[in-house]
């Protein structure tokens, strides 16, 4: 990598004759993709680094080219910041970038094994259609925020010192997002774009408990939405879910004339998969709708299955609540939240998905 005040200085000399030179793609790109490190970055606050670097870039990117990618790149969805970063770094002929390789600038996914759906899932949307600001990855050793790396992890497992006697929360997580979260809000303020969503890039064999335990430590900065990248056929994809809530309650309050919800659970255990629901319309916890012999991708089939049957007799329904033992896989979380969604047609099955650690 070169040197930041090397480039600089080529940059800005006269090429020949005392008269300057447009900064080439090249140059203003190994600039682009110079580390935190190198950049002199590594001491400044890492909720305000992104903003540090974006002025440490335009002090020294003159290319109008990228001078406007960076102004844009804030601004736009995940999958359209990842195509433009990784379009300008081929087109540079570089072949390392720490943009994309740490996550900084919306490149995603790269360099993290992803789940991966059945082609029949139609439970997912584009990438291109989600509110997502920036991006947690979270792999079998850390969990990284903002080319970040927060959280150590052992085997997926985060230590119980980071919880800091609060099960679902982890501390430095939960501070780092709220820094994130302020920041963002201050400039909007400054016309820029509000942090509304978080998009999970995990790898599969990560397990439940750690998922939920980083949506919970998210939660208390008012993020509304979340999507869990997956690929589907090759394709990235995203698969929305909602934040933890109450276990729904069908004698809870409702509008006048208004049919009390049924209240539809699906459970994994480490065994097996039970449909049931609060209101007992469904089955009963005691006495699920359906109850599988496995969970496996055949047996999250029939769930879809059975609910698919549900949904004709209550055709108004859209909200469901997903519930999964700590040790199940973000691989299978994810096929069943896919599948719970939507039909394999692509018909709206029960969209409105809130995730839960089990009945408290």
């Amino acid at each position: 990598m070169i040197r930041p005040v090397l480039v600089l200085t080529a940059v800005v000399l006269a090429a020949c004759g005392g008269t300057k030179r447009e900064q080439s793609l090249a140059d203003a790109m190994k600039l682009f993709c110079t580390g935190d490190a190198e950049a002199g970055l590594d001491d400044v606050n890492p909720a305000e680094r992104p903003a540090a670097r974006t002025t440490w870039l335009l002090s020294r990117v003159t290319n109008r080219e990228v001078r406007s990618a960076i102004d844009k790149i804030g601004n736009v969805a995940p999958a359209e910041r990842s195509r433009l970063l990784a379009e300008l770094v081929a087109r540079a002929g570089l072949t390392t970038c720490a943009a994309l390789e740490t996550g900084v600038g919306g490149a995603i996914g790269d360099g993290v094994r992803l789940p991966e759906l059945p082609a029949g899932s139609a439970g997912v949307i584009p990438l291109d259609q989600t509110s997502d600001r920036f991006t947690v990855v979270v792999r079998r050793d850390q969990i990284i925020v903002l080319g970040e790396a927060l959280v150590q992890l052992q085997d997926g497992v985060v230590h119980p010192s980071d919880l800091q006697g609060r099960p679902h929360r982890i501390a430095r997580l939960e501070a780092f997002t709220k820094q994130v979260v302020d920041l963002g809000r201050s400039e909007v303020d400054r016309g820029g774009s509000e942090l509304t969503g978080v998009l999970l890039v995990i790898q599969p064999d990560v397990p439940f408990e750690t998922l939920f335990q980083v949506v919970m430590s998210i939660k208390p900065s008012g993020i509304a939405h979340y999507h869990l990248l997956a690929r589907r056929a090759g394709v990235r994809v995203a698969v929305p879910i909602e934040l933890p809530a109450a276990t729904p309650d069908a004698a809870g309050v409702v509008a006048a004339g208004t049919p009390a919800p049924i209240g539809m659970i699906v459970a994994m255990t480490t065994t097996n998969l039970l449909v049931f629901s609060i209101s007992g319309a469904e089955g009963t916890i005691n006495a699920p709708a359906l109850t599988t012999a496995g969970i496996r991708t055949d047996d999250i089939a029939r769930v879809q299955a059975a609910l698919i049957d549900i949904k004709r007799r209550h055709s108004d329904e859209t909200r469901i609540v997903v519930m999964f033992d700590p040790t199940i896989s973000v691989q299978l979380v994810t096929e069943t939240i896919a599948a719970v969604r939507a039909t394999p047609d692509g018909a709206r099955l029960f969209p409105d998905v809130v995730l839960s650690a089990g009945f408290e």
